[in-house]
């Protein structure tokens, strides 16, 4: 069988996957639900996995409305509580197809089947075809990527196809052939993912300079103007959702409850202070009346003034509490690779593994998974030296990403950057195995 029989046949089956995985597996072992009011949205009746999903969807219906990018759906207000290019996606897709969130997911059953495509022909670009083939068989079954890739309303697979799209724009670039066509075209690709997922933007310098080192001193120019337009760009939304303090609350909320003693996540989600509720109170701040802009500049103002008074102690105090906070990724990560599950629901019948299918197929698929990355460790540290410089980049900023996936704990920040580790990983499994066949098999 041919090489393009056999992707044609892995595609379809990682796209037959993604379909059972959506509609049939991962609704069974879903953790905090809510449902949508038909009577506010007309929109079908269903559930989701996290929150946020809420948010992207009340965006899209307030955007075919005519309301406007706002948020929440009852006297919506302005907002930049989430990036537009996932609304702006959801809301084309409701027009086209009207108010069905299972349309939503079957799209995203597809893009997720497009990146699985775009990862292969990054790997037959670094490694050979065999590599590409096998790494793709490998991608089809990951856990993480089934689970936010086609069953999350989130915008993960949306950025991550747009940008292994700029990835490989920039790999088929030719200096001397059609240069600026094949680079706008990554560039804007990088750039409409950026839109998606601030966090991914993480990734788009270490493309750049890789791409520098095939064409130099022209790409210099290049990746300097699309890093200041990416940049700025993004920096209403990055201002807006990250913080030096917390990811996902505003640094002010975070330094005040830390400096009064009275910091709480959960009081943090039932009180926060001009995230959702334009017309909250906090720290003695009037927010009433005040739109999202001059709320954000009441708590910028307000984080300034704490971060200057700060004393020794309390400045012990904050890194002491962030230091304590650090169990919880131990506990989001197996979570988000149990597709949810609760651990006191865990500890009180661990046969609740068996009743939700979800568990079960996250965590064996995950414990089948863990000897790719112990074995990309081994190969980060064993054979650095011997590493071109390219490479010894790529190996640093991925184990970079990995650790600090361990401190912001949550395991969607992840998600862009599994195919690629998986690419290494095979790569490096198929690599172990040939010379163990020459060692072990006596040539003849």
């Amino acid at each position: 069988m041919k090489h393009s029989s056999k992707l044609i046949l892995v595609l379809f089956l990682g796209f037959t996957l993604n379909l059972i995985y959506a509609f049939f597996i991962a609704p069974l072992g879903k953790h905090d639900l809510f449902v949508l009011e038909k009577r506010y949205t007309g929109i079908e009746a269903q559930t989701f996995f996290h929150h946020d999903a809420k948010d992207y969807i009340y965006i899209a219906v307030n955007l075919l409305q005519g309301k406007g990018y706002s948020y929440p759906l009852e006297n919506p207000h302005p907002t930049a509580l989430r990036l537009p290019g996932y609304p702006l996606f959801l809301a084309l897709l409701f027009s086209l197809f009207g108010f069905k969130i299972s349309c939503a997911l079957f799209f995203q059953c597809i893009l997720l089947t497009v990146l699985f495509f775009l990862a292969y022909i990054l790997a037959k670009h670094l490694f050979s075809e065999k590599t590409a083939l096998f790494s793709l068989l490998v991608m089809i079954f990951l856990p993480n990527l089934k689970f936010y890739g086609c069953a999350y309303i989130g915008p993960e697979t949306l950025a991550a196809v747009l940008l292994f799209a700029g990835i490989v724009c920039f790999l088929q670039a030719d200096p001397h052939k059609r240069f600026w066509i094949w680079n706008s075209a990554g560039m804007c690709s990088c750039i409409s993912a950026g839109y998606c997922r601030p966090d991914f933007f993480l990734f788009f310098p270490f493309v750049c300079f890789w791409m520098m080192r095939h064409y130099q001193r022209r790409w210099f120019i290049s990746v300097c103007l699309f890093t200041a337009l990416t940049a700025s760009f993004l920096l209403p939304w990055t201002l807006r959702n990250f913080s030096v303090f917390d990811t996902f609350v505003p640094g002010s909320t975070i330094v005040g409850r830390l400096l009064s003693g009275s910091y709480n996540p959960q009081t943090m989600q039932n009180n926060p202070g001009g995230w959702d509720n334009p017309n909250s109170t906090l720290f003695g701040i009037d927010e009433t009346g005040k739109n999202e802009v001059e709320i954000n500049k009441l708590h910028t103002q307000y984080a300034w003034n704490q971060i200057q008074n700060l004393s020794v102690p309390q400045a012990v105090r904050l890194v002491v509490w962030k230091a304590v906070r650090l169990w919880l990724p131990v506990q989001r990560l197996i979570r988000g690779y149990a597709g949810g599950i609760n651990l006191k629901e865990l500890a009180q019948s661990p046969l609740v593994l068996f009743k939700k299918p979800a568990f079960l197929f996250n965590i064996v698929l995950s414990v089948l998974f863990l000897p790719v990355y112990l074995l990309f460790g081994i190969k980060l540290i064993v054979s650095m030296r011997s590493f071109r410089k390219h490479e010894l980049i790529f190996y640093l900023f991925c184990l970079v990403n990995l650790v600090a996936l361990i401190f912001l704990g949550s395991i969607r920040y992840r998600f862009v950057f599994e195919p690629i580790i998986i690419i290494y990983g095979c790569a490096l499994i198929l690599d172990l195995f040939k010379r163990a066949q020459h060692k072990f098999i006596p040539s003849e």
